[in-house]
C-alpha cells in the first residue's frame, strides 16, 4: 500500500482526534511507515464539529492534511452531511448506521453501527476504536496489533479502559468482515 488518507469526522467528545493520533502513532512506531494526523474542532469542542485527517505513506508526506480521502468515517450527522456531497466515485464514506440518515452520494457508502458497537462495548467514547477497527479490517493499512500495541501504551494500568477498546476493536473488525 503506498498512501492512504483518512478523515474521521465526528463531534467533540466521541475521540475523532485521538482515534486519529493512535492510527498515525501505530503505523509509525510499530510499522515504520511516514504517518501524519492533524485535527481541527470548533471552539467549543464537545458537540461541535471535529476530525481528525490521517495520512499514512510509504514514502515522505508533504502536506498535513488529507485533500483527496480515500475513507471518511461520519461518526455523526454533522460529519455526514459536511462530506457526503463531495466525495468523488470511489471513494467510501463510512457512517453511524445508529445515526446518520443516507442519502445519495457519489463515493461509495457503507453504514454499520458504531454507536451500537461501542455501547457494547462497554462505552459509547470507544466509537473511535470501532471505527478503526473497520477501517484496518476493510484496508489493511496496519496490522491490528499494531494498533493493540498502541492502546496497551495508552491505556497501561487501565485494565478496564483498554478492555473496553480492546472489545471496541474487535467489534468494529467483525462489522467489517460481515460485509464483505
Amino acid at each position: 500500500m503506498k498512501r492512504i488518507e483518512v478523515i474521521i469526522g465526528g463531534v467533540g467528545g466521541q475521540g475523532c482526534a485521538i482515534g486519529g493520533n493512535f492510527l498515525a502513532k501505530a503505523a509509525a512506531i510499530h510499522e515504520g511507515r511516514e504517518s501524519l494526523m492533524a485535527s481541527s474542532y470548533g471552539s467549543e469542542a464537545r458537540g461541535t464539529f471535529t476530525k481528525s485527517d490521517v495520512i499514512i505513506s510509504d514514502s515522505a508526506i508533504a502536506f498535513p492534511h488529507a485533500l483527496d480521502p480515500d475513507f471518511v468515517f461520519a461518526l455523526d450527522p454533522i460529519s455526514y452531511e459536511k462530506y457526503v456531497d463531495g466525495l468523488k466515485p470511489g471513494k467510501t464514506l463510512i457512517y453511524d448506521s445508529d445515526t446518520v440518515t443516507r442519502r445519495h452520494s457519489q463515493a461509495e457508502q457503507k453504514g454499520f453501527s458504531l454507536s451500537g458497537a461501542a455501547v457494547r462495548a462497554g462505552n459509547i467514547a470507544s466509537i473511535n476504536i470501532v471505527a478503526l477497527g473497520i477501517l484496518i479490517k476493510m484496508t489493511g493499512i496496519i496490522r491490528r496489533e499494531s494498533l493493540e500495541k498502541v492502546l496497551a501504551e495508552q491505556f497501561g494500568g487501565k485494565e478496564k479502559i483498554l478492555d473496553i477498546n480492546l472489545k471496541a476493536l474487535e467489534l468494529g473488525i467483525e462489522m467489517a468482515e460481515g460485509a464483505e
